[in-house]
């Protein structure tokens, strides 16, 4: 992708899921890409297709960025406070509560998965 470019993330889920997808930037910052606001509804019925946020804008800092997609079985209502999160330090007293909440609703045998995908963003030509 390149800088300037508009961007805008789709999922289709395979269950009745809650999403979380996060986004990681070159410098290690994390971002909360869905939910945006905590009014969002996290939820998705199995089959259909939803774009998760808001389309954004590529932009600095460029490089590999990585996208976890969280999917939870039941709603997890601790998320709604870091709803649109920008940005979390990867040091930070918050980074360490939002990854405690995840760890702590996504046991093993839980019913939650989770994806990974990079995307390289650059200044193009």
């Amino acid at each position: 992708f390149l800088n300037g470019e508009q961007i805008s993330f789709q999922v289709r889920s395979e269950a009745d899921v809650s999403l979380l997808l996060l986004d990681i930037d070159p410098q290690g910052y994390i971002s909360v890409v869905f939910p945006a606001r905590a009014t969002d509804n996290t939820r998705i019925e199995r089959g259909a297709l939803r774009t998760l946020g808001e389309t954004g804008t590529v932009s600095e800092p460029l490089g590999v960025e990585i996208l976890k997609l969280f999917a939870f079985a039941k709603p997890v209502e601790a998320l709604k406070h870091f709803a649109g999160k920008s940005p979390i330090d990867p040091m930070g007293r918050e980074f360490a509560e939002l990854l405690r909440i995840i760890k702590q609703n996504s046991p093993k045998g839980s019913g939650w998965a989770e994806a990974t995908v990079e995307v390289v963003t650059t200044k193009g030509q």
